[in-house]
Parts: structure tokens; C-alpha cells; sequence
């Protein structure tokens, strides 16, 4: 069995990983594929809605939803290569202070933010010497191009009407800008290392592992024999003055006690006693003792220690079915 560390209500706590959490990542992990495959814990982020669905994100993957804001919409990454949120201000170029810097000029991207394809503002230079001024003209002729003796034109592609389109003659000619990529298909997280139906599983009994209650718990842990164990608190009230006081635990089946523990509490001395216990007065020896049996709890004094007023018995134990 695999675990994963996770920390539930503040504690650190051991979760085994079943079939379906992948490698555990947290909810919102992004992870790319070669192939489009179905995975379980892992929705393909395609921009779908949805609502009433199998795969309604409320509903089957609670902890997505809130993730991503209390939507039912999956963001879509299709055709957009990922780039790494907020501004980098550590690689910035600067001439005196940072030449080597490779950030010219801040393109910054919030939490999800898309922006289209664009081309960044520039020029065209033109070789040549131009003598004329009507050598060479813009679009539409509206302007014309003066050249220099010995110099270069410029070009400049800016404005609507007047725009110069400038198109490859050779290969790699589109609509678009970019870079070589390779498609891939991305998915995220949707479940939060266990299924979401198990976390919750998994909650309710570690905050009954760490709880005290009146009513029988399990445990989570095993005795020697393999059985289960169980743990109970028994309100006993005040303890007995001078005499053995009987509560019944209403522990069925009940098989072995691994573990019973005793707190008193005398408000008068402002003192929480453990029991088992002895007082001594001159030569006179008062214990007070506690013990259980299959149907109950049993309190015993030697003398007056009703000012114990509450008692606690906490039980670990076994039961046969």
C-alpha cells in the first residue's frame, strides 16, 4: 500500500492512495499527454460546461469546482502554448545594470488569462539607393516614399488602408505567428488524492480517530489478534462514598479490554486525579480503584470521595462480533 501525506483540519495525516488519484498531485494540477485518453482524477481541459453532465464539477468533483471559483465550465487550453503567470522582474534587460537580461519588453499574464496571436510592432528595411521619389509606393499609392542617395528606405507596415502586406514566397507562410510546437493534450487535476467520495470517508473517521465521544468509535487501529479496536468514554457521575458503584457501559459483544483509563475531578480542591489511587490518614490506608467488567464499569472507595463529583473512564477495547 502507497500513502500520501496529507494535512486534513490541521493534522498531518498518512492517506493511502488508491487506483484512481494518479500520482496524487493536488487538485488544479496540469499535466500534458501524447495521446487523448480518459484517465480517472483527470478531466481534459477542453472548455466544456458541465452542468448536468456525468462530470458536473459540482456535484462529482466538489473540490474542482471551488478550485476554479464555483464554476461548472473546465478552462479550455486547446491551440494555446502555456506561459508562466505575473512579471518576471528578475531577468528584465537593462544596458548598465543587467545587459544580459533576456526580457526586452513585459508581455505579463494574470491567473488563466488568453490573449491572442499578435505581431509585434517593427520595421522593414529595404536595401537599396533611391533617387526618385516615385520609385517606390506605398499601398493604394496615398504615399509616397522619398528615398536618399546612398541610403536606405523604410518601410514602415502601420495604419489600415495604407498597411504594406509582406508574404513569404518560399515555405512556412500563414495567417499566424509563432514558434516550432508540438501538440499535446492537457488535462487537470480533479480529485483530491482520493475520490472524492473516499476523502470524505476518509475525513469522518480520522476526526473520529481523534475524538472523544460517548459513543463507540472505531479506532482504526488492530490488536494482536487482528480484531478491530474500539474506544468509549463512560460518564460515571461522582465517585462512591465508602462503597463499589456499578455503571453499565453498554459495550456489546465486548472481547478483550486492551486499554482503561480513570479521571476524577474534586471541584472543592480544584484537582483532576487519576485513578487507580491511595490516600493515607496516620496509619489508616483508603484506596480508590476502578475496574471493568463485560457489562460494567466499576467504581470503588474506602472512604467518603463523593467530592469527585465527575468521573471519566475512557475504554479500549475489542469485541467478539
Amino acid at each position: 500500500m502507497m500513502y500520501i501525506i496529507k494535512t486534513i483540519n490541521g493534522q498531518k495525516v498518512a492517506v493511502p492512495l488508491t487506483a484512481d488519484t494518479g500520482s496524487g498531485n493536488p487538485v488544479g494540477t496540469i499535466i500534458a499527454q501524447y495521446k487523448k485518453t480518459n484517465m480517472a482524477g483527470y478531466l481534459y481541459l477542453d472548455g466544456r460546461d458541465t452542468t448536468g453532465t456525468a462530470d458536473e464539477l459540482q456535484t462529482v468533483y466538489p473540490a474542482l469546482y471551488a478550485y476554479l471559483g464555483n464554476t461548472n465550465v473546465l478552462p479550455d487550453y486547446r491551440e494555446f502554448a502555456l506561459v508562466g503567470a505575473e512579471e518576471n522582474t528578475t531577468d528584465v534587460y537593462n544596458a548598465s545594470t543587467n545587459p544580459n537580461g533576456t526580457i526586452h519588453d513585459h508581455d505579463i499574464y494574470t491567473q488563466g488569462q488568453a490573449k491572442d496571436d499578435q505581431v509585434q510592432n517593427h520595421k522593414h528595411y529595404i536595401a537599396g539607393a533611391f533617387t526618385q521619389e516615385n520609385n517606390l509606393h506605398c499601398y493604394n499609392g496615398q504615399t509616397n516614399l522619398a528615398g536618399g542617395g546612398g541610403s536606405y528606405g523604410v518601410i514602415n507596415t502601420s495604419g489600415t488602408e495604407n498597411a504594406l502586406a509582406l508574404r513569404n514566397a518560399g515555405g512556412r507562410q500563414g495567417d499566424v505567428t509563432r514558434g516550432k510546437r508540438k501538440a499535446v493534450y492537457f488535462y487537470i487535476k480533479a480529485t483530491s488524492g482520493l475520490t472524492e467520495n473516499q476523502m470524505d470517508s476518509m475525513i469522518t473517521i480520522l476526526n473520529q480517530q481523534r475524538s472523544y465521544s460517548e459513543t463507540e468509535t472505531d479506532t482504526g487501529k488492530k490488536w494482536i489478534d487482528g480484531k478491530t479496536i474500539y474506544q468509549k468514554v463512560i460518564d460515571c457521575g461522582a465517585l462512591p462514598n465508602n462503597t463499589t458503584k456499578n455503571v453499565a457501559h453498554n459495550i456489546s459483544n465486548l472481547a478483550n479490554v486492551i486499554k482503561a483509563e480513570c479521571i476524577a475531578y474534586n471541584s472543592n480542591l480544584g484537582r483532576w486525579q487519576p485513578l487507580n489511587y491511595t490516600t493515607f490518614a496516620g496509619s489508616s490506608v483508603f484506596p480508590f480503584l476502578f475496574w471493568v467488567t463485560t457489562a460494567n464499569v466499576s467504581l470503588s472507595t474506602a472512604n467518603d470521595q463523593s467530592a469527585y463529583a465527575q468521573t471519566y473512564v475512557i475504554i479500549e477495547y475489542t469485541k467478539s462480533s
